[in-house]
């Protein structure tokens, strides 16, 4: 996600900025897609993966001593591939 964030730069910036493309026809065919996406789905796909991530982690580092250690070692494997699962894991296994 990170690397097709970096690809398209300049489009980005484009569609942040309002500015049109030179050449650009507003038809479905002539459409550019990042990874099977419009721009503007993209950057809320992106962004929104970017604050789950941040939930999780801030969810695991907070919990951290009330947790299990197999909890621990999941916990941190999902956090780069499924933060959704580190923090079901976090709110599940902890020990208050």
């Amino acid at each position: 996600m990170v690397k097709a964030w970096n690809d398209n730069q300049d489009i980005i910036q484009e569609h942040l900025s309002g500015k049109t493309r030179e050449g650009y026809q507003d038809q479905d065919k002539d459409k550019k897609l990042v990874l099977g996406f419009s721009i503007g789905i993209f950057i809320f796909v992106f962004l929104l993966t970017i604050v789950i991530f941040g939930i999780a982690l801030y969810v695991l580092l907070v919990n951290w001593k009330k947790l299990p250690d197999a909890a621990k070692v999941l916990g941190l494997i999902s956090l780069f591939f499924f933060p959704i699962i580190t923090i079901i894991i976090v709110y599940v296994t902890k020990k208050d």
